[in-house]
């Protein structure tokens, strides 16, 4: 009997010990992944380029087509998905559909970055469940911060 009780203060120390750690331990940061819908082959590097951060944000794919990218997306799904609407094969908006109704319960958070930006686009986009809309012209820059924000759970 007495040595099952040692065993058991043996165990609670070792429990402390673990929670302890974990409280003064910072959680581990971790990799946003980022997937690509862009049909401009420049464009698309350019852009993997620019939001890519070592460790932070990595672009986990990329696609020129809707059926290029619903196929891909279903296979591995990702944080975030970034579209354009003007595609070499379907548009952006049947992939934001598809996003929608493959990942029901856990969508990735869905960027639109076009050079379409209108009013009547944004509204079919968030319509079909988009979270963001930005123009491709002037609002670059404010994607990448987007992702950092994510990234951190700010969003």
């Amino acid at each position: 009997m007495r040595a099952a009780a040692s065993d058991a203060f043996v165990a609670r120390d070792e429990i402390r010990a673990v929670l302890a750690r974990g409280m003064n331990e910072k959680p581990a940061e971790r990799c946003l992944r980022v997937f690509l819908v862009e049909d401009s082959v420049s464009l698309r590097e350019r852009l993997g380029d620019f939001l890519s951060e070592p460790g932070k944000i990595e672009m986990s794919g990329f696609a020129a087509t809707e059926s290029d990218a619903v196929r891909q997306l279903s296979a591995d799904p990702v944080d975030v998905a970034i579209v354009d609407l003007n595609l070499k094969e379907g548009t952006g908006l049947g992939v934001i559909e598809s996003i929608r109704a493959q990942h029901a319960k856990a969508p990735p958070t869905i960027i639109v970055l076009t050079n379409y930006a209108f009013p009547e686009f944004e509204a079919a986009c968030l319509e079909r469940g988009a979270d963001y809309f930005f123009d491709k012209s002037t609002q670059f820059g404010a994607v990448k911060v987007l992702l950092q924000s994510i990234r951190r759970g700010d969003h």
